[in-house]
């Protein structure tokens, strides 16, 4: 424009602060601004407004501070949203103590609290946890003449619910009636969803069915929960009622309801079902992403089907989509299982060549295949080197490392790294006492594993595999009494016998 010899006004600069600030180019806004205030025209209320917005927004919330000191300096009120957006800034950065000193600086200001301010600060408090807090806001509300919407109400619900409050969420849903403002959608939704992340579908249902009483419609959050509840817990028949129920009632699935569809038959092991449901997504006109092409092909390696699992990685990538960590640890655990560690290690070369860096998991798959196919030199070399990536050993790691030099008759050096473990932050879990007491029952150390064993039980690490170790270890060496004892206390501790524990 300059150069054209047209001279900006006032409106342009706004823009061109306003468009930087919402990229998050920041230096770029502040450089208009110079330019503007240099080309003698000052900033307004809603240019400040802006600056103030996009900093909070970028994290920036004691520079917008100074922005919102260089207004007063230069006698431009702020109002209200420039307060709330100051005080839903802090709250983004969990700092409820200069949300509450932004709101006494609002008021002493003469600057009435809105709605909006008292939503936000609501809203912050709930994230961090402070409920308490948050219904003193909300009581200071009321006294104040506001009445709270529907939306103030579900992020209490949805806050109460996400720290497992479920009784305090189903309160404030029933207060809602007394403070005389109907329990909207969201409201129910945000119940409804919260005790199906918890598994509790059984105890959500009511509220569907209060909702619909009420002349709600449920909408595709709604149905998606109990579809993704049900599906996690391996409920197809459920999940695939309220799939087909959002259908009839014409609500079109997302990607993350038909994902979870798909890694829910998975589970149960309905691999046909799950290619269908992810065929039918494609035929509905929904591209797949690569968290829905990472479940499929987690389903297919998980179950054995690695020929289909690597067809599919092939169209994932054919259709542009970039292969991550999870991808590449999920197939090169797949053929570790099934001892193919030549393809393994091939696809562990494959993606660093383009820049995916193995994570700890995909080494330690790694490490546990290696061990099955009997190479645990070459495991322990690569056990070695994961500290020197960057990368922390953890439960898993030791588990593999400690179980393959049991199953390869070392049980000493099994044990070795088992007293190393504490030392390096990682306590050992029920795996790896396992794999030891595996070990000691194959030497014929029954001494040692009985001890092991007491050690598990008081850790309550005693799972049936711990016992069924223990009994074969027994019946093997003949001393069938010392079985039957096992198989006693077992019962008495209320761990459930299976097939494998009945035929050692």
């Amino acid at each position: 424009m300059v150069e054209m010899g047209l001279k900006p006004n006032h409106v342009a600069y706004s823009t061109l602060i306003d468009g930087f600030m919402k990229e998050g180019n920041v230096d770029e806004a502040f450089r208009v601004k110079k330019e503007m205030v240099a080309s003698g025209i000052q900033l307004n209320r809603i240019t400040y407004n802006m600056l103030v917005g996009g900093l909070c927004k970028r994290g920036r919330v004691e520079k917008a501070r100074e922005i919102l000191s260089e207004m007063d300096h230069l006698g431009w009120e702020s109002d209200s949203h420039t307060y709330n957006m100051l005080i839903e800034g802090y709250c983004r950065e969990r700092n409820s103590s200069m949300a509450f000193e932004v709101l006494d600086e609002m008021t002493r200001k003469n600057l009435l609290p809105t709605v909006v301010t008292y939503s936000v600060l609501i809203n912050g408090l709930c994230h961090s946890g402070d409920f308490s807090q948050a219904s003193r806001v909300l009581d200071d509300m009321v006294r104040r003449g506001l009445k709270p919407n529907a939306v103030i109400y579900t992020n209490l619900i949805a806050g109460h619910c996400r720290e497992h409050r479920f009784q305090e969420a189903i309160k404030v849903l029933e207060g809602m009636s007394e403070k005389r403002v109907a329990p909207d959608v969201f409201c129910y939704n945000s119940l409804i969803i919260g005790f199906c992340k918890d598994g509790r579908m059984e105890e959500a249902k009511p509220y569907l069915v209060e909702m619909v009483a009420k002349g709600l419609k449920p909408n595709a959050y709604t149905y998606g929960a109990f579809i993704h509840g049900h599906s996690k817990a391996g409920e197809m028949e459920k999940a695939g009622s309220y799939f087909t129920e959002m259908l009839n009632h014409g609500l079109f699935p997302n990607d993350v309801i038909y994902t979870a569809l798909v890694d829910g038959y998975f589970k149960v092991g309905q691999v046909q079902e799950a290619i269908l449901v992810f065929r039918t997504m494609i035929d509905r006109g929904i591209l797949p992403d690569v968290k829905a092409y990472s479940v499929l092909i987690h389903g297919l390696a998980r179950n054995g089907e690695m020929q289909e699992a690597m067809r599919v990685f092939s169209e994932f990538q054919e259709k542009g989509l970039v292969p991550d960590v999870y991808t590449y640890s999920v197939l090169i655990s797949g053929f570790c299982k099934q001892a193919e560690i030549g393809k393994a290690f091939e696809l562990h070369d494959e993606m660093c060549r383009k820049g995916v860096d193995p994570n700890i998991v995909t080494y330690s798959s790694m490490i546990d295949g290696l061990c099955k196919s009997g190479y645990i030199e070459r495991a322990r070399e690569l056990f070695d080197s994961v500290p020197g990536k960057g990368l922390i050993l953890n439960g898993f790691t030791y588990a593999a490392i400690i179980d393959g030099y049991c199953k390869s008759g070392n049980i000493m050096e099994g044990f070795r790294l088992f007293s190393e473990m504490p030392s390096r932050g990682v306590l050992p879990d029920r795996f790896v006492y396992s794999a030891l007491l595996d070990g000691c029952c194959k030497e014929g150390n029954m001494e040692k594993a009985l001890n092991l064993f007491q050690e598990m039980v008081g850790k309550g690490f005693a799972t049936t595999l711990a016992f069924n170790i223990l009994i074969d270890g027994f019946c093997k060496l003949g001393d069938l009494e010392e079985a039957q004892r096992l198989l006693a206390d077992m019962a008495f501790q209320k761990i459930m016998a299976n097939n494998v524990t009945y035929t050692t």
